[in-house]
């Protein structure tokens, strides 16, 4: 089973099939009440042209919680290069929890998107 966001479930993406991610600003992918399995990947297409620029955070929470726990997995690495594109492989999620992709841009000049957020569980 795949789980898309930005295709259907993202607030941010009413309307198209990307997030915008600006300047000094911080966008957001959502995936919500997902049936989570012991095994499931993550994956991640940012389009943007120096993500030397970007910090982003994977995020979840259970169903109850207004809090979301984040895990960073990218933090201004990478220079000049294009694109984070790739998979977080995420293990021992039994509950079911919303998730969250958050995608901070810390300078000016190259903005983004992000394309594509899902999960691929079983």
């Amino acid at each position: 089973m795949i789980v898309y966001a930005t295709k259907f479930e993202s607030p941010d993406t009413v309307g198209s099939n990307s997030v915008p991610i600006y300047d000094f600003q911080t966008s957001y992918a959502y995936i919500d009440d997902v049936a989570c399995s012991d095994s499931m990947i993550v994956w991640i297409d940012i389009g943007h042209t120096y993500i030397g620029d970007l910090e982003c955070w994977l995020g979840w929470k259970d169903e109850p919680s207004s809090t979301y726990i984040e895990y960073k997995f990218w933090d201004r690495q990478g220079g000049s290069d294009d694109d984070i594109v790739g998979y977080i492989r995420i293990l021992n999620f039994q509950n079911i929890h919303d998730w969250r992709l958050r995608v901070r841009d810390c300078a000016a000049g190259d903005e983004g998107e992000i394309r594509e957020f899902s999960i691929y569980i079983g």
